[in-house]
């Protein structure tokens, strides 16, 4: 390979980043409203757990706000995303990946439950994990660094959650969504 052809592949390579980014700008959109449903959950599951009102409120404002998660997902699919002019292969990559984390969190969070195959205490540090993934992964597909940052961010919470008594978990959860995916996510709308 020569000196000429090494170079005109970084260039390659550089470019491909660079439209991946600028098509990134659309996971912003996502990472704001998943950060504030998930936000808006622990907030009012930690409230309920104060309140200590019983049966199955819990999983009343959970399947409201996932179900609501998951419309804004089918409209902006079909609404933005399908008028993209092209698709990186990075946008495929990151799309399928988060897609897969959101189908596995709402198994995980509904079914795991249901049958007691995943204790409740357990969920959010658990979530934190596979956000953890997502957003590591992430950071390679996009070239930021801050991606795998907030990935060092969920995986320090999800240790921490782990020792965490009582339902604080709750709430240390929700600031990190805020902090990991709100902030971020309106931020990376510049990046169109």
């Amino acid at each position: 390979m020569t000196n000429k052809n090494a170079q005109q592949d970084l260039a390659f390579i550089k470019q491909v980043i660079e439209d991946s980014r600028k098509n990134a700008s659309g996971l912003g959109d996502h990472m704001m409203v998943w950060g504030i449903i998930t936000s808006i959950g622990m907030i009012v599951s930690y409230i309920l757990t104060q309140v200590q009102i019983g049966g199955n409120t819990e999983w009343i404002h959970w399947a409201l706000l996932i179900a609501g998660g998951w419309t804004f997902e089918l409209i902006y699919k079909r609404k933005v995303e399908s008028k993209k002019p092209v698709l990186t292969y990075a946008d495929k990559v990151a799309n399928g990946l988060w897609c897969s984390f959101g189908i596995s969190m709402t198994i995980l969070g509904f079914i795991g439950i249901y049958t007691g195959g995943i204790s409740i205490k357990y969920l959010s540090p658990i979530f934190c994990c596979l956000l953890a993934v997502g957003f590591f992964t992430s950071g390679f597909i996009y070239d930021a660094k801050w991606m795998r940052h907030n990935a060092m961010g969920y995986w320090i919470g999800a240790l921490i959650m782990f020792f965490i008594t009582g339902t604080y978990h709750l709430l240390l959860m929700a600031a990190m969504t805020i902090g990991y995916m709100v902030i971020p996510g309106y931020k990376m709308r510049s990046w169109s």
